[in-house]
């Protein structure tokens, strides 16, 4: 009986979201990159150092790309290092910058808009510092060095499989008895 496309919300999912959305609307940062929008979820493909590339990015104003993000931290500016670290940001910045550069816009970082997924719902707007945009950048296109590579070598597996390994244990295993 519902529209096609709708999703169907329990009432404290939908309460969730209201009162994650009205933080969102609240932190004049992130109300601004939204009200500036001039794009939203877009997809770019574009070639970097030779490599084919791809990225999805969620809205992009005249001046910044920027992305949503959700944490299960109750304070997201204080705990967003841990999520570039976990889920590797910096290299998802690095790459998002670029796409940007080459579609025309400027230089400046990916912005990520963090919101919680916890009350009270707070939100954060930040960018990554230089030094780990280049770590990121560095990074990434490593990794697409190695994707290349594993691609025309046919080789997915790791350099040291089929070796023989002393298995790595924690140190409390290694006590007396």
């Amino acid at each position: 009986e519902q529209p096609a496309g709708s999703v169907l919300l329990t009432p404290s999912d939908w309460r969730k979201l209201y009162d994650q959305t009205r933080q969102i609307l609240l932190n004049s940062a992130a109300a601004q990159l939204l009200a500036a929008a001039v794009d939203k979820e877009f997809n770019v493909r574009f070639l970097w150092n030779g490599h084919k590339c791809r990225c999805r990015c969620d809205g992009a104003t005249d001046a910044v790309w920027y992305d949503l993000k959700t944490t299960k931290e109750r304070n997201p500016l204080k705990s967003a290092w841990r999520a570039v670290e976990d889920f590797h940001y910096d290299i998802q910045a690095a790459l998002y910058q670029e796409a940007a550069v080459q579609c025309g816009w400027p230089a400046t970082p990916l912005h990520f808009i963090f919101t919680s997924t916890v009350p009270p719902y707070l939100c954060a707007v930040v960018t990554l510092p230089p030094e780990v945009m280049r770590r990121g950048r560095n990074r990434c296109l490593r990794l697409l060095e190695e994707l290349a590579q594993r691609r025309e070598w046919n080789q997915w597996l790791p350099a040291d499989y089929g070796q023989v390994h002393e298995l790595e244990c924690p140190s409390w295993m290694k006590g007396g008895e």
